[in-house]
């Protein structure tokens, strides 16, 4: 987990508990796989004495299945890119003694997701009783105080934590 520790001798942060690391997103955004990931972190690795000790390597927008229309997919499950066993690729993270984070959007169901149609009971309402639209792509909000809806968030984070996900990088939470 990351932590920041607090020291009131400055702005309240002990700069050195930061964790410092590599993102995907920045220089590849979503056109990212399992090979990109692990030669930016071999070549971390082989040049630790000019980057100083990143210890941290994040995996963007891009390891995900999308939708047809190229947004992320509400299963959160790994694309064709990486392999099936994305926790094997994380294990060699590991090995290479990152911490390995992953991005998701979990309280969001974008337009053409089936989820939509499946369970609607699963989204936020607006005031007429219909899943109530957030941001500029037609996505939708998990209702996470559904039962279901939380149940299936529980089976995704599961399914996150077994393949050895560090942290998980929470976005779009304007859903909540």
């Amino acid at each position: 987990s990351i932590r920041l520790a607090l020291n009131p001798q400055t702005d309240g942060i002990n700069h050195q508990d930061i964790p410092h690391g590599w993102g995907s997103w920045v220089h590849y955004k979503r056109i990212i796989n399992e090979s990109i990931i692990l030669e930016n972190a071999k070549q971390i690795k082989q040049n630790a004495h000019e980057l100083g000790k990143l210890k941290l390597i994040q995996i963007d927008d891009g390891w995900q299945k999308n939708l047809p229309s190229g947004f992320a997919d509400s299963e959160w499950e790994v694309d064709a890119h990486f392999s099936a066993d994305i926790g094997a690729m994380v294990e060699r993270l590991h090995r290479m003694e990152f911490s390995v984070g992953l991005w998701i959007i979990p309280f969001v169901v974008n337009f053409g997701d089936p989820l939509i149609e499946k369970h609607p009971e699963f989204l936020v309402k607006d005031v007429a009783g219909l899943p109530k639209q957030v941001g500029n792509y037609r996505s939708y909000c998990i209702d996470s105080t559904h039962p279901g809806a939380e149940a299936r968030l529980r089976k995704i984070f599961r399914r996150i934590k077994s393949w050895g996900i560090d942290y998980v990088k929470l976005d779009f939470l304007r859903c909540l």
